[in-house]
């Protein structure tokens, strides 16, 4: 085995033999709202009301998918549904949000408007469409009771992530992404955020939207260590205590995304997430190793540091190949972690080349250890940014 193939191998394994935790549906519910008009027929409405809540929980459950809308307009109580539940979550624990949120806000009928936002999932209905709002007079920022010792640093490093999201996530497809980052003087204490847009809102809108959020969620105080910020288009969260996000039961073939991601990294020598001159047609790595893979230019993705004549050719190639059938979607197309292993110690070529109509170019993701997720720096402070696929 060449020495590229031996550390990669030996990144495998302590990715594949870390242990996985347990998510949560996570009901904490963080707003609790009524409309003030009531259905003039409510016969009509709790028809609609429940054709749809029934219809959001089919799609959820079926389609694994994070983000459902659904309407009822036959008669005169039209009734419109979304729901959104955070990307890091399984689809069990997304439809048991989902089912929570319905429960409680079921105590709103026949009000003609209602949400709830929990820290897993999102749930509103209205009597007209509002899926393409973005930020309205209801914004707010919720501030936890943690408190941190070293006011400063964590301020610091919370601001840097939550400056971070609010320009990367309206870039990402699906307007999700996470973060983390070390606390500055300490060993083991990092902070992390989330950020997310209702995916029928524009760009712009989630850019806007994400931009009152931050300033939201900046009213709490420096040494408070949980914050968020909710409005009708977006929802922020920066913390320290990881349990919440970020983290999941991960499954093993997220894992074997995150080992593809890794080895484009360490091939190329740079991070999945710089792009230096977006304007002029630079492209983040992903999407570079794609292109260069169809092409049949593999070698151009390595990187110009490395002495050509301590690897073989052949072997880099393959090891594009691999990485980049990891990163293929859906989920059922990648290999198992298994397979990616005894492919790497084969000394034969790849049998099933990668297609990259599967592939998902904005999953930008790596598991670094046992208990949660990053990917590489979008900013000076060392922060990641990633957008999570639950199982």
């Amino acid at each position: 085995m060449t020495k590229w193939q031996t550390m990669v191998v030996a990144f495998l394994f302590k990715l594949f033999l870390a242990n996985s935790v347990t998510s949560q549906p996570q009901t904490k519910i963080l707003i609790n709202s009524c409309g003030q008009i009531n259905a003039s027929n409510p016969l009509n409405f709790f028809h609609n009301l429940n054709e749809t809540f029934g219809n959001v929980r089919r799609q959820l459950s079926n389609n694994k998918t994070y983000f459902v809308t659904a309407e009822q307009t036959r008669n005169s109580e039209p009734v419109y549904v979304l729901c959104q539940c955070r990307k890091y979550m399984s689809t069990r624990d997304c439809v048991a949000c989902f089912d929570f949120a319905v429960r409680s806000i079921r105590s709103c009928a026949p009000a003609k408007g209602a949400r709830r936002v929990l820290d897993g999932c999102y749930l509103r209905y209205e009597s007209n469409s509002f899926y393409d709002e973005t930020t309205n007079d209801g914004n707010v920022g919720l501030c936890g009771n943690r408190t941190s010792s070293r006011q400063g640093v964590f301020e610091t490093a919370v601001d840097g992530l939550l400056s971070d999201l609010s320009i990367a996530t309206p870039r990402i497809s699906g307007f999700y992404a996470a973060a983390t980052a070390p606390v500055v003087g300490t060993n083991t204490t990092k902070v992390y955020a989330i950020a997310q847009c209702v995916e029928r809102v524009t760009r712009n809108g989630c850019k806007d939207c994400l931009h009152v959020a931050y300033a939201n969620i900046k009213i709490c105080p420096t040494v408070v260590t949980d914050g968020r910020a909710i409005d009708s288009g977006c929802f922020m969260r920066g913390y320290t205590a990881p349990e919440y996000a970020i983290h999941g039961q991960l499954s093993e073939k997220v894992d074997t995304y995150s080992f593809g991601i890794v080895v484009l990294e360490i091939v190329s020598g740079k991070r999945c997430t710089d792009v230096r001159n977006e304007s002029a047609g630079e492209q983040y790595l992903l999407e570079h190793a794609w292109n260069l893979y169809e092409t049949r230019m593999h070698l151009k993705l390595v990187d110009e540091t490395l002495d050509p004549s301590k690897y073989r050719e052949d072997d880099i190639k393959k090891v594009i190949e691999i990485a980049l059938m990891c990163t293929q979607s859906p989920v059922s197309v990648r290999p198992t972690m298994s397979e990616v292993v005894m492919l790497l110690s084969d000394r034969s070529r790849v049998q099933n080349p990668p297609s990259r109509q599967n592939v998902n170019l904005t999953n930008i993701r790596t598991q670094t250890d046992n208990s949660t997720s990053t990917t590489l720096s979008m900013s000076n402070n060392d922060a990641t940014i990633t957008e999570l696929t639950g199982r």
